[in-house]
């Protein structure tokens, strides 16, 4: 809706975040992309007040949180910066000793470690607790491994 009606004069990006959850099927990992936060959509904006009057024009608006540069949106901003690229917050690939224990995590989670509350690798995923949008929030992040097929941006990054 935002993309077809809205002047595009008012913002730079508008987008629905998005994250690779994992599941398994016969051993191997699969992915599927689902939305991170259900009814949330993100607008890249230097105009919140017009984008504010467009979005009063949609039937049912329940909230709309805006930008204030404070501290805390600038680490929420910085934080979700990081873990996304172009919308998606990618798997994480996990290697693992041969007790099963890990020993290092590449990608989005890899900042974010000391934040997991639940680490579920059977089913690949884990599950951390961030500070995001002025409360505590539990966010899932996908799990790829060595058993699983080859992802090209995970193969660069464990050559650097």
């Amino acid at each position: 809706w935002i993309n077809q009606r809205m002047d595009h004069i008012l913002f730079e990006r508008c987008f629905v975040p998005l994250y690779e959850d994992v599941w398994r099927k016969e051993g191997i990992g699969h992915i599927s992309v689902r939305k991170t936060f259900a009814g949330y959509v993100f607008i890249k904006t230097d105009r919140p007040g017009g984008v504010y009057e467009e979005l009063r024009k949609i039937p049912k608006l329940a909230i709309m949180l805006s930008d204030q540069l404070d501290q805390s949106n600038q680490k929420e901003e910085q934080f979700l910066r990081s873990i996304y690229t172009d919308g998606i917050m990618r798997v994480s690939y996990i290697e693992k000793n041969s007790n099963g224990r890990v020993t290092a995590i590449i990608g989005p989670l890899e900042q974010y470690q000391d934040y997991i509350i639940k680490l579920d690798l059977s089913h690949r995923r884990a599950v951390a607790e961030i500070l995001l949008f002025g409360q505590m929030r539990r966010m899932k992040f996908g799990l790829w491994s060595e058993k699983d097929a080859k992802i090209p941006w995970i193969e660069e990054e464990e050559t650097h």
